[in-house]
């Protein structure tokens, strides 16, 4: 084998490799059993509002847990969307290595 053959096997593994890990992770913190990490976090509003002399506590029409959850999951997903793409071109530049 030459030195082509093995660098492509190298990085169809390599990509392979970044491919699984990232669907493993992804799929237990779908599940529930790893939290994603916290990207960004917003803190509950305590400002009132004043009208016509009536003052009004801050109203949450979504509370600000679900925002933070739902938000650190949307970029959470699109970090190892990113590392999936990245994998399978480094497995598709291995596969092409071989084919030579």
């Amino acid at each position: 084998m030459n030195l082509d053959k093995i660098l492509g096997y190298m990085l169809l593994f390599f990509g392979l490799s970044i491919i699984l890990f990232s669907i493993i992770s992804a799929f237990s913190t779908f599940t529930g059993s790893k939290k994603p990490p916290e990207l960004f976090r917003l803190e509950k509003s305590s400002q009132t509002i004043s009208i016509g002399g009536i003052e009004i506590p801050g109203m949450e029409l979504i509370p600000v847990e679900y925002l933070n959850l739902t938000g650190n999951l949307m970029f959470y997903f699109l970090l190892m969307w990113l590392l999936i793409s990245a994998g399978g071109k480094i497995a598709s530049i291995g596969v092409g290595m071989i084919k030579k």
